[in-house]
């Protein structure tokens, strides 16, 4: 993995826009340099964090606060549902984040709350605006999920890792070598 990392990011890269002018604007800019935003997605331990990902796992979750213009990333861990499009599971429509927070008391004590909310994706945008509920958990429309998949088959709805490939060969090996 950190050799990949190493060999992606040994040049300096750079963010531009699809637009004629290719540079981002003042706005844009300050949403790339905000501290938050550059752990969580532009800062260099960021992007290895995130390819790390793409590497391991197939899919990598970013959730974007459009009122704050926030960016964080989501553990897969804490995927709790992906609603598709019945007609193209290529797209996805919704994801569910499950999640416990420790919240801190007026007395000092600590205890667990647990969280549930679906968000619809950043390429989803239906006609008639979106749903309030699913399945009576709540879906946050002022946020969106950014889902990025890798090597997803015709038919599959999840990414596969990039490092699956070597899962063989890697427990051939091992077998061999404790003969």
């Amino acid at each position: 993995k950190e050799i990949r990392c190493s060999y992606l990011f040994s040049a300096r890269y750079e963010i531009g826009t699809e637009d004629a002018k290719g540079k981002v604007s003042p706005q844009q800019q300050n949403v790339i340099d905000d501290a938050k935003n550059q752990a969580a997605v532009f800062g260099m331990e960021a992007l290895e964090r995130l390819e790390g990902e793409r590497y391991s796992a197939g899919q990598v979750f970013v959730l974007y606060d459009r009122a704050k213009k926030s960016f964080q990333h989501i553990s897969y861990q804490q995927i709790g549902d992906i609603i598709y499009n019945p007609d193209d599971s290529s797209e996805v429509w919704y994801v569910r984040r499950d999640w416990t927070a420790t919240i801190v008391r007026e007395d000092g004590s600590t205890a667990p709350l647990d969280h549930k909310f679906y968000y619809p994706t950043s390429t989803f945008t239906p006609k008639g605006g979106y749903v309030g509920r699913i399945n009576n958990i709540q879906v946050d429309d002022t946020k969106r999920m950014i889902v990025d998949r890798v090597n997803v088959q015709p038919g599959g709805n999840l990414g596969i890792p990039d490092s699956f490939a070597a899962a063989p060969w890697a427990l051939a090996y091992s077998a061999y070598l404790s003969d």
